[in-house]
């Protein structure tokens, strides 16, 4: 891992580029966010599958043999219990624009 980014950023990166083999890079785009001024992450990652939408939360911790097994048994389930408000949150009715970052082609 370059020393340059974070354990969150290089495990998106490489749970990008495994989820590119079966869907296909292209309509795989990581860090969809809302266009309101606040540059607020709805998910980690949108996979666009036969017209539907795929959100993914995923998380990280910096360095997870810091803490005993109970107390990352801990993190997980305060995690999920993040990542799951997250999700809902971006699964709420909203007019906003969101833009994600591909690879490739940039903002998208």
């Amino acid at each position: 891992m370059p020393n340059h980014q974070s354990r969150g950023q290089w495990a998106e990166r490489q749970a990008e580029e495994l989820l590119s083999l079966p869907f296909i890079s292209e309509f795989v785009l990581r860090s969809p966010q809302m266009i309101d001024g606040t540059q607020k992450e709805v998910a980690d990652f949108l996979i666009l599958y036969k017209g539907s939408g795929l959100l993914v939360s995923q998380k990280a911790q910096e360095d997870p043999l810091s803490r005993d097994e109970r107390k990352n048994e801990l993190w997980v389930l305060k995690a999920a219990k993040n990542g799951l408000s997250q999700l809902l949150g971006a699964l709420r009715p909203s007019t906003k624009d969101i833009w994600c970052e591909h690879p490739r082609r940039g903002r998208v």
